[in-house]
């Protein structure tokens, strides 16, 4: 009994203790002052630069740490951190924060500021900027070739030099330029391999392993260019980050496979087929991998490209007939708009209205809304065809040379290289 009372006591005289102690309020509720004298609110800082961040931290007891970087609208860092470790009551700062990431637009931006005392309390401080970032420039031009079972990339100079730069083991089948992340990834029948655009170092790879179809069956980069996107010839969908880390898979039905995609914000617009007479465009959610719905078709899909919100151009091939329709995903519909015979597809560019298709016939241009095509270039098959945005010129290859037009100028030899062109790419700073 003597116990049971001691035990109560010393429970009720703890309980005590705990509430008196819980109920203490801290000595020191003072939150530390921050006090900015560099930048001025709404500076322009043009990058790339360096930003002066000084002025003065202040508290009654002694500071613990001050932190400094610059973040964006949604309060997203943008820089790297500075930390700084302190014992004092005061302390003046002055510190220079590096800004040449070429990714950080123009707009308003704001330095944070945030100090913190030794009993935890803290103070936080926000000074608008506005920031004008770096410009988009033309970094080079670059092209594959294929020889004796090796993908060759090579660069090209102004002065139509060019450079063996890499060495893929494997036949050419898909290649990408990310001027984003700054890298490029070449698929081969032997090998997937990233690698940076700098120094051209190996970033990360994916080793084939044995399909009913090409390996790499599809492929192209998210519209914000943050993700590469390939199509297996197993079957499986891919999306890889920078790194080369996956973030999404999708798988196809049992029996059937992946053609020709186009990834779009919310859904992955695809060739499912079968076989040859059973082909599909089937629209999953890009998330989760779920079918949404499909509709036949009863040709080769050979590219699908985006031209309005859940609108789609599809080109497809049947028996040497190169047919163009319009696939409408809100209606499920598929209509045909225009056919060229005798025409096999290697490549196409969708442009300001106008759709360009290179092929063995030539270039032709195909206005979307007048209905008019055009046969721009016809002395030789054309297999590749990108447009350089900045100079608003059309390039586009025809066996071992390169060839350059804008609208309304005739084509003309730009290179002249040594072998037939795979792929061309083009790069940028950002």
């Amino acid at each position: 009994m003597l116990v049971n009372m001691v035990s109560k006591t010393f429970f009720l005289m703890f309980f005590i203790f705990f509430f008196i102690i819980s109920c203490k309020k801290k000595s020191d509720e003072v939150n530390p002052v921050i006090t900015v004298t560099s930048p001025l609110s709404n500076s322009l800082i043009d990058l790339p630069n360096s930003i002066r961040v000084s002025g003065s931290a202040n508290d009654n007891s002694k500071l613990k740490r001050l932190e400094i970087n610059v973040v964006d609208v949604n309060l997203s860092p943008v820089s790297t951190k500075t930390s700084i470790e302190l014992s004092t009551s005061q302390y003046f700062f002055d510190e220079l924060i590096l800004l040449n990431d070429p990714l950080i637009e123009s707009g308003s931006y704001y330095i944070h500021l945030k100090a913190s005392d030794q009993n935890n309390n803290f103070s936080s401080v926000f000074v608008e900027i506005q920031i004008s970032g770096i410009q988009r420039v033309f970094k080079g031009l670059y092209f594959i070739t294929v020889e004796n079972g090796t993908s060759n990339l090579y660069s090209l100079d102004s002065i139509g030099g060019f450079a063996l730069e890499k060495s893929i083991t494997g036949n050419f089948q898909k290649a990408v330029a990310n001027s984003r992340h700054q890298y490029f990834f070449i698929g081969t029948d032997q090998i997937g391999s990233s690698f940076e655009i700098e120094n051209f170092s190996e970033i990360w790879e994916i080793p084939s392993y044995q399909t009913p179809y090409p390996f790499f069956s599809g492929l192209s980069l998210s519209e914000s260019r943050d993700n590469l996107n390939i199509a297996f010839g197993d079957g499986v969908f891919r999306s890889f980050n920078k790194n080369g880390q996956i973030i999404n898979t999708i798988y196809a039905n049992a029996q059937e496979w992946f053609g020709e995609f186009y990834l779009d914000e919310s859904y992955y617009v695809s060739e499912v087929f079968a076989n040859v007479m059973n082909r599909f465009i089937v629209l999953f959610f890009s998330n989760s991998g779920i079918e949404n719905q499909r509709i036949q078709i009863d040709s080769d899909i050979v590219k699908i490209i985006k031209y309005a919100s859940g609108q789609y151009i599809v080109i497809s091939e049947f028996q040497s007939r190169l047919k163009i329709s319009y696939f409408d995903s809100y209606t499920n519909s598929l209509v045909q708009d225009l056919e060229i015979s005798n025409c096999i597809f290697h490549e196409a560019i969708y442009n300001n209205g106008e759709l360009h298709l290179a092929t063995n016939l030539g270039l032709y241009r195909y206005n979307t809304l007048t209905k008019v095509l055009a046969l721009v270039f016809s002395q030789h098959p054309v297999q590749n065809i990108i447009y350089e945005e900045l100079d608003d010129l059309f390039l586009f290859s025809s066996g071992n040379q390169i060839l350059g037009y804008q609208q309304g100028s005739v084509p003309n030899i730009l290179y002249d290289v040594n072998d037939s062109i795979k792929k061309l790419m083009l790069i940028y700073n950002k």
